[in-house]
């Protein structure tokens, strides 16, 4: 099991990596609550049967996740979109607040 992290890999070329399906195998409490993952497999079979030959089977359950990898190393990602703020719309919201913020001498001072 590789220990890198996908800060690792912040500025480098991704090639060989692609987005794929993996099946996430998860230990579940009593109230069947994830308790925290355990194994990750490519072929949802494999992780059906790895499942039913587990002692404890039954507090274990599957889900399938997206993982960014090269075939030996995944990091796991949130499907959900986010939104990218713009650098530049923020240092100016920022930079107005501040001046909001100023007297009227001081912005004399200023030459505002």
């Amino acid at each position: 099991m590789s220990t890198e992290t996908a800060l690792g890999l912040v500025n480098k070329p991704l090639d060989g990596f692609s987005v794929k399906t993996m099946t996430e195998v998860y230990r579940t409490d009593e109230d069947g609550r994830k308790v925290k993952a355990t194994a990750y497999f490519f072929d949802p079979s494999v992780a059906r049967a790895w499942i039913d030959g587990l002692a404890d089977m039954h507090y274990h359950k599957e889900k399938h996740v997206l993982v960014l990898t090269d075939g030996f190393r995944a990091f796991l990602l949130n499907p959900e979109p986010i939104e990218i703020t713009g650098d530049e719309h923020a240092r100016l919201e920022i930079r107005d607040k501040a001046l909001a913020k100023l007297t009227p001498a001081e912005r004399a001072v200023l030459s505002l």
